[in-house]
């Protein structure tokens, strides 16, 4: 699976039929791919990486994060946060930190910006402060 991560572009599916051979032929999945933390899981976040994963489930193996790892990618996007930079503990994180300031007033905002020593002098929009926010935990 390493390999099929590593492997540059062009060789990929070549790399994704190995692994999908050794499965067949009674590779057994490791404990560890059930973690959310495990290498796959990051490299998940790739196309390549996605495709092993998806892959990985055809021949039966079990990755209980996967089906969760869409939602945070799109939660993500909608908050411009480059999870492929942050991953996903970190990301997660700055999800649960977004969501909470969206929950704030305006003037709570602009406290947890001076707070955090957070430029907002041009931000006009309450929208623009959250983003701000966001920028700067992942910075």
């Amino acid at each position: 699976v390493s390999v099929a991560l590593a492997t540059e572009r062009s060789l990929q599916p070549k790399a994704l039929d190995t692994v999908k051979a050794l499965l067949g032929a009674g590779g057994e999945e490791l404990p560890e791919w059930k973690s959310s933390d495990c290498l796959l899981a990051e490299s998940a976040l790739s196309q390549s990486g996605k495709a092993v994963a998806e892959t990985l489930m055809e021949c039966g193996v079990d990755l209980p994060w996967f089906h969760g790892l869409q939602e945070l990618v799109d939660k993500c996007e909608q908050h411009g946060i480059p999870l492929e930079v942050t991953g996903t503990a970190l990301a997660s994180y700055i999800l649960t930190e977004c969501e909470r300031r969206h929950a704030m007033s305006v003037k709570d905002l602009r406290k947890e910006c001076q707070s955090r020593e957070v430029p907002i002098d041009d931000c006009v929009e309450r929208s623009d402060i959250l983003a701000r926010l966001s920028q700067s935990l992942v910075m």
